[in-house]
């Protein structure tokens, strides 16, 4: 009797501690980046008269985020599922040799070309393409719009046999012929060179949607390559595969949304060269009016050369150190997705850095996901007169006027003085990122940039 005793205190004992030590071990944050998402938090509002009602369904919410073992459980729910050959994520599709790919709607439909593009669709493009390029023609910059294929597109003999396109012809392809046979506007599609090398090394990372170093070095020779038939004097760099080495590397973005970055640990080739010898960061704010990310970089090596903004999504983090070579300062401004749709951004970061060569770029699912708004902007009466001009002209005729080619960019005088953005908003959230070169970056900066320099893999 005795004994039986002892084992029923024991059975309880185990099932109170199971119970409580995830409320023990509660510990709140505020960012998730293993879920990309703000986390539940404990708000004064649920405090406030007429919402106590409301606290044991937010509180449920704000546990659900925060109790113990939370991740160390989600990574074995994932870690099952992928060994019993069961999709423990809705937006991850697990493919062979490892890799992972996203699942998307959208990329989904570009792959099979599906839900194309309307006409309302096609016409707002158009304009929102027609008017950029005008407004920096007639400012004498140098602009083009540079598509970043899916990696889905470029890599798809890993995809499961489901997901295999019967076709080669994507919706973006069909995208980049209709734009190009109807407005003048420089449009770089990556696709074709990314295709070709894509034997040689891997263009994209296994398990992650965006590319290795191999493919940032051959999008930046296709970029300038371009850049340099209207009138960029500084000649592309041509990379060859014995100038990057196998590195084994935890896994991507995709590996952590299932939060197993470790065990999708794999051989990415990188680059042998630094390419932030010397770079100089100006700027470094996150969570903007506009921008995700606004960094300003310079490089005295080229002092006295070219001024280029590149803007867009997140690609453009992953390619910016491939253009310190080429400019003697460069903006990197990662928009808010939002934000993409719009013209302000544009013409506000035009305004404040006043660069030579705008370099705007656009992963293919967001050319469906982010189709620009018609009409472009409701303020635009109160843009400069560079850009209002041209949004009449497309408000007046719903045909933006042909636009002749672009006219060779000028360099940047001698001893300009440096113009920096006093218009976003202040920094509301800090984010952990390493300065390049940390004896040369200005004293104003320096509290918010210790550290080491940053790794490529950590971009």
């Amino acid at each position: 009797m005795h004994r039986e005793s002892w084992r029923e205190w024991v059975l309880i004992g185990g099932f109170l501690i199971q119970i409580c030590l995830p409320c023990l071990l509660l510990r709140p944050q505020g960012t998730s980046k293993i879920e990309n998402r703000v986390l539940a938090q404990v708000e004064a509002q649920w405090f406030a008269p007429g919402e106590w009602h409301r606290i044991p369904d937010r509180f449920m919410t704000f546990f659900k985020d925060h109790f113990g073992f939370r991740r160390q459980l989600v990574q074995l729910y994932h870690f099952l599922t992928i060994h019993t050959g069961i999709n423990g994520s809705p937006n991850v599709i697990q493919g062979h040799n490892r890799w992972l790919y996203l699942n998307s709607t959208s990329i989904l439909e570009d792959l099979f070309n599906e839900n194309p593009f309307s006409d309302s669709e096609q016409q707002q493009w158009k304009s929102y393409l027609t008017i950029k390029h005008a407004a920096c023609r007639d400012k004498g910059i140098t602009y083009v719009f540079v598509v970043c294929p899916n990696k889905h597109a470029i890599h798809p003999d890993n995809l499961p046999e489901r997901f295999r396109p019967p076709t080669r012809d994507t919706r973006t392809g069909q995208w980049i012929r209709l734009m190009r046979s109807q407005t003048s506007v420089p449009i770089v599609d990556l696709h074709d060179n990314l295709m070709r090398s894509r034997t040689v090394l891997p263009v994209y990372h296994p398990t992650d949607t965006h590319w290795t170093h191999w493919g940032c070095a051959l999008a930046q020779e296709t970029v300038i390559n371009k850049l340099n038939t209207m009138g960029f004097p500084v000649p592309a760099h041509h990379y060859l595969p014995a100038e990057f080495v196998w590195k084994k590397r935890s896994g991507g973005d995709l590996a952590r949304l299932l939060s197993l970055q470790e065990y999708y640990s794999v051989l990415v080739p990188e680059h042998t060269d630094n390419l932030n010898q010397g770079i100089i960061r100006l700027r470094y704010e996150t969570n903007t009016m506009f921008a995700r990310m606004d960094r300003e970089f310079e490089n005295p090596a080229r002092a006295g050369g070219y001024r280029c903004l590149l803007i867009g999504d997140s690609f453009v983090d992953q390619l910016c150190h491939e253009f310190f070579q080429y400019f003697h300062h460069l903006r990197v401004v990662r928009l808010h997705d939002h934000q993409m749709r719009h013209l302000d951004p544009f013409v506000t970061y035009i305004e404040a850095f006043r660069p030579n060569v705008i370099i705007e770029m656009r992963v293919a699912r967001f050319l469906k996901e982010m189709v620009p708004e018609d009409p472009p902007e409701r303020n635009w009466q109160a843009y400069p007169d560079w850009m209002r001009h041209h949004v009449e002209s497309m408000l007046s005729t719903k045909d933006p006027r042909p636009i002749q080619p672009v006219r060779p960019i000028q360099p940047v005088l001698l001893g300009q003085p440096e113009l920096l953005d006093q218009t976003v908003s202040p920094l509301l959230l800090e984010e952990s990122m390493q300065p390049i070169h940390r004896k040369t970056i200005p004293e104003r900066v320096q509290p918010r940039l210790d550290g080491h320099a940053p790794s490529r893999e950590n971009r």
